[in-house]
């Protein structure tokens, strides 16, 4: 097994125009921060305060914590301790053999680290996407005072999808990459048909994920929208999803 801890924080930023004092920029993606006295790239968000359940209109928290319902007045914070750098990630390995039998497992994790889960968004887009695909939980909106743990009122689609902790998850996950179990037949069977040794084998890949608080592939990649992105990891976007697969082997040695 091996695991690996990361920690970082910062401590000098150079004045700019934009912020003469060095103390902060706010990266190109509009999501993150770099910030003295915090982890690079923290995620720099508006806080969702929910849906008000009389009307169904979307809720943000102002600079002094009370509930808006305007967007603008929602106050951009930097969140400290949320960035999409993990706090350690790390394997193990598995290798077992028993009277001809053999079983192997390789297992990765990653743990600490937060996403902006706009695949997500996408799929409950609020009312915005009804003309692409949405998940069936997109239609838990609200319809009647009183309705609460919904989503927002569809009429208020374009101010609900704006960027916030809303979509943020943290992406801790648990993943098994590889999984094989096999069989070498007997020598003696084996040498009967002219070989040195005959092995089977039933191979298994990314056949289970354990990912308690993100909804989707928590293993973001490079695809179409995250290519574009200045801070690796911060957001998913449509990227390639790992393949599951199963094959079926055969090894002979002759």
């Amino acid at each position: 097994g091996n695991i690996s801890f990361y920690d970082n924080e910062i401590t000098l930023l150079v004045p700019t125009l934009e912020d003469p004092l060095g103390a902060q920029i706010v990266r190109n993606n509009g999501i993150t921060v770099l910030e003295v006295g915090e982890e690079i790239n923290t995620f720099y968000l508006p806080r969702w305060a929910g849906v008000d359940s009389e009307t169904g209109k979307p809720m943000w928290y102002d600079e002094d914590g009370n509930e808006t319902f305007d967007v603008a007045e929602a106050s951009l914070e930097t969140l400290s301790g949320k960035s999409p750098i993990a706090d350690f990630d790390g394997g193990f390995n598995l290798y077992a053999s028993y009277k001809g039998f053999d079983l192997g497992a390789d297992v990765y994790f990653k743990v600490g680290h937060y996403i902006m889960n706009y695949m997500e968004s996408n799929m409950l887009s609020d009312g915005t996407g009804i003309d692409a695909n949405q998940r069936v939980d997109a239609f838990n909106y609200w319809r009647n005072p009183g309705d609460t743990d919904v989503l927002p009122n569809p009429i208020y689609g374009n101010e609900a999808q704006q960027s916030s902790d809303r979509w943020l998850q943290q992406g801790d996950y648990l993943r098994l990459r590889n999984l094989t179990f096999g069989y070498n037949l007997p020598s003696s069977f084996a040498e009967q048909i002219k070989f040195k040794s005959l092995r089977v084998y039933l191979q298994g890949q990314n056949l289970f994920t354990y990912a308690p608080y993100f909804n989707g592939e928590p293993e973001v990649g490079i695809g179409s929208g995250e290519t574009s992105n200045d801070v690796f990891g911060a957001y998913n976007l449509y990227s390639y999803p790992h393949i599951q697969s199963l094959s079926l082997g055969v090894d002979l040695k002759f």
